[in-house]
């Protein structure tokens, strides 16, 4: 979605984009604490459904 008077994409598609390169190049890290890190859900923790928008949400878009 682009604004139209800028041409410039809004701010949550920014952050989507940025976070799913981020996310990418995690999971291919050579450091196995870091690829580790690399997964949909924090690691030992359930996913809770609070009122709050986790960067990790923006991977299900």
């Amino acid at each position: 979605m682009w604004t139209y008077d800028l041409k410039m994409k809004i701010i949550h598609e920014e952050a989507k984009t940025y976070y799913k390169r981020f996310f990418n190049k995690m999971s291919g890290h050579s450091n196995p604490l870091i690829s580790g890190l690399a997964t949909h859900t924090i690691p030992g923790n359930p996913p809770r459904r609070l009122k709050r928008n986790w960067c990790r949400d923006l991977l299900n878009e």
